[in-house]
C-alpha cells in the first residue's frame, strides 16, 4: 500500500508491480489487506466518511469488487475462515467502548451476521482463526482514553504540572 487511497501489488519478489485499486477521493483504505484463503482474491478495509467502513473482496483477475460487511459504527479487524465465512469485530453501539464480535456467512448473495461474543469496555482487533474457524485469537484491549493538560517548558522540550483533565471514564479526546 503506498498512498491511502492506492492499492499496489506484485510478485513476491517485487517484480510486475501495478496499481490494483483506488478509493474514492474522499474514502481511502486501511491498513491490514488480506489475501483470501484460495488466495484469488484481495479482503480490503475501507473507509468512506459519511457511508462508514467496509471490508470488500478484490476479484485478483478482474478486479470485481463485492462488499462483505459494512459498518456506520467502526470496524476494529476481521479474518477471512474459509471461501464463506467471515468473522469481525465491530464497535457495539455509536459513541459506546466495546466491540461485537460476529461471523458473517457469505454463502448468501447478501452476507448475514451472527453474533457470538459482546466485550463492553473493550476492543478486540488482530483477529486470527484456524483454517475451519474452531478456533480464534485476538488481542482484547481495555478502551479508556483520558485528556491531560501541562506546561511545556520552553527551550527544554519537557513536560511540566501535568494533571489529567477528564475525571469520567468515558473515552475522551
Amino acid at each position: 500500500q503506498r498512498l491511502p487511497n492506492e492499492v499496489w501489488i506484485s510478485h513476491a519478489d517485487g517484480s510486475g508491480e501495478r496499481l490494483f485499486a483506488k478509493a474514492p477521493p474522499t474514502g481511502w483504505f486501511q491498513p491490514g489487506m488480506q489475501f483470501s484463503p484460495e488466495g484469488e482474491s484481495l479482503l480490503t478495509y475501507r473507509y468512506a466518511p459519511g457511508d462508514g467502513y467496509f471490508i470488500e473482496t478484490r476479484r485478483l483477475t478482474d478486479g470485481k469488487v463485492r462488499t462483505l460487511f459494512s459498518s456506520k459504527k467502526g470496524i476494529h479487524g476481521y479474518v477471512m475462515v474459509d471461501d464463506k465465512t467471515l468473522l469481525v469485530t465491530e464497535t457495539i453501539e455509536d459513541n459506546a467502548v466495546g466491540t461485537r464480535l460476529m461471523s458473517v456467512d457469505l454463502h448468501t448473495r447478501e452476507p448475514s451476521t451472527t453474533r457470538i461474543l459482546d466485550a463492553p469496555g473493550y476492543a478486540m482487533y488482530s483477529l486470527s482463526a484456524d483454517l475451519v474457524g474452531r478456533r480464534v485469537l485476538f488481542v482484547r484491549d481495555k478502551v479508556q482514553s483520558d485528556v491531560y493538560i501541562a506546561k511545556v517548558d520552553e527551550g527544554r522540550s519537557q513536560l511540566s504540572d501535568i494533571r489529567r483533565l477528564t475525571l469520567d471514564d468515558s473515552i475522551d479526546m
